[in-house]
């Protein structure tokens, strides 16, 4: 597995430096090739005219003039006469040799523009007949153009090669150094989140631990006092059914936290978010008539969800509102359709949540606000429910300060199709 894996990063890699050694050689030939064509164009501008002056000659009867038209020039030209049934004389030497003979095939080829030809040296090479026998070779040297271009090639191959294998080393280092960048912040988010589980199983465990002491308090002292009255004894156990209940409370809590964490398979249906957001209302307009409420609640509208589990969350926020904020504090609840999906908004005028949960409020748990779980009742865990019903939705979830600076909270699900 190793192996493999190495070897899906090494490809890729290879493969840019691979194209860039190929692009930048595909490049270089262009300009070398251009390079090269201009300056043979350059030799041949020299051989041609060089062939037009001999041929304003007024007569073709003498080589002196001819000599002297091919001495004049800049780029040094060889010039050689053929006559039937003798070998070629060399009348005007440069390095450009005439060092054997043409064939009638190149004769042909050469005697409207020049070709390349190797006569001794790599030369350009043109002829033309003079007088009524004789057959002028005019050539000069590319040995010059063909050694350049030789180099050039060396050049451009190195320093392909070289570029490449730089992008090569420098894609690796960045790979390997956002690798590691990547596993670093791997390492700190999974720390993170170990911290924040650990913290949550501490919380967990005193809120488990509190009211266990609580009863073992009240019935060791049950059982020492045995002449207690029946008011007294009833006060006592009393709390210790209130500690049981609130002990289930959790229980179920964790259970539902437990099974919402292993991806539910949740019996969806196509269910009236807003008929059942107005039944909570009713109820809290029974329990707590005082309390102002601003509702922004459409007649219908409906979502593919679990009608189970979205009741348990509305009903929950309102737990919330009755448990932390006074009777009298204002509520705002809204629900609406917004681009694909649908917002629930709900906003109070209670105290509000701690700066330590909105400095993390994207976290899966939610750490206790233990003195007002305990002073108010309940397990504590409201936000943390809401938070896996929404995650197993599909849905996503906004915690912060309402406009009065009290709590306010966001969920957006995706709508039905």
């Amino acid at each position: 597995m190793k192996l493999r894996a190495g070897r899906g990063k090494f490809l890729p890699t290879l493969a840019i430096a691979l194209l860039a050694f190929f692009g930048i050689g595909a490049l270089g030939t262009l300009v070398i090739a251009n390079s090269t064509h201009q300056s043979i164009a350059q030799l041949d501008g020299v051989i041609n005219q060089n062939i037009e002056s001999i041929k304003a000659l007024p007569s073709q009867d003498s080589l002196a003039p001819v000599i002297s038209i091919v001495k004049a020039d800049i780029i040094p030209v060889s010039l050689g006469l053929r006559t039937p049934g003798a070998k070629t004389l060399v009348l005007n030497l440069s390095p450009a040799a005439i060092e054997r003979e043409l064939t009638s095939r190149e004769i042909s080829l050469s005697n409207s523009t020049p070709i390349t030809l190797n006569t001794g040296t790599y030369n350009r090479v043109r002829t033309m007949q003079f007088g009524e026998t004789g057959l002028l070779i005019l050539a000069t040297s590319g040995e010059s153009i063909r050694t350049t271009e030789r180099t050039q090639y060396l050049f451009l191959f190195i320093s392909a090669l070289l570029i490449a294998f730089l992008l090569y080393l420098l894609i690796t280092y960045l790979s390997n150094k956002r690798a590691l960048f990547e596993t670093a912040a791997n390492f700190s988010a999974e720390k993170r989140s170990r911290e924040k589980i650990q913290a949550f199983l501490g919380d967990v465990s005193h809120e488990l631990r509190t009211p266990l002491t609580v009863i073992k308090g009240y019935v060791e002292l049950v059982l020492a006092q045995e002449e207690m009255d029946s008011i007294t004894r009833k006060r006592q156990l009393t709390r210790v059914s209130n500690e049981i209940i609130r002990m289930e409370e959790l229980i179920r809590d964790l259970l539902q936290l437990a099974e919402l964490g292993e991806a539910p398979d949740l019996e969806k249906e196509l269910i009236d978010i807003a008929e059942i957001a107005r039944g909570f209302v009713e109820d809290e307009k029974l329990l707590q008539p005082e309390r102002p409420m601003e509702l922004l609640i459409p007649e219908q509208l409906q979502v593919e969800a679990s009608r189970k589990l979205m009741s348990q969350v509305i009903s929950n926020i309102f737990q919330n509102a009755r448990r932390h904020s006074a009777s009298d504090a204002q509520i705002r609840l809204e629900l609406k359709q917004v681009g694909g999906g649908i917002l629930l908004s709900y906003e109070d005028a209670g105290p509000g949540i701690s700066d330590e949960i909105l400095a993390d409020r994207s976290a899966g748990w939610f750490r206790f606000d233990k003195n007002r779980s305990r002073e108010a009742g309940g397990s504590g865990l409201g936000l943390s429910l809401i938070a896996a019903v929404v995650k197993a939705h599909n849905g996503e979830l906004e915690i912060g300060r309402s406009r009065w600076n009290g709590f306010k909270i966001e969920i957006t699900l995706p709508q039905s199709k």
